[in-house]
């Protein structure tokens, strides 16, 4: 659940976080973030992602940016 009080679900393989404003944001695969409060995730459904020692983020298939078009919200 989101600071907003509504109810959002990751897609199936798919990862759900809330971003530092509060918005749940989801992914199709893993999800990481960043430092910076940047979130990334693999685009690929149920694909994971993982950050090296200088920050640099790798994810199965390629990565996209979580967001909230990705979720499902629920009523």
């Amino acid at each position: 659940m989101a600071l907003d009080g509504k109810v959002s679900c990751p897609p199936f393989g798919g990862e759900l976080l809330v971003t530092l404003s509060g918005e749940a944001v989801c992914g199709k695969g893993r999800c990481i973030r960043d430092l910076f409060g940047k979130i990334t995730c693999s685009a690929q459904p149920g694909g994971s992602v993982t950050q090296d020692a200088n920050g640099r983020v790798m994810c199965t298939g390629s990565c996209e940016e979580a967001s909230a078009a990705n979720c499902q919200r629920l009523q």
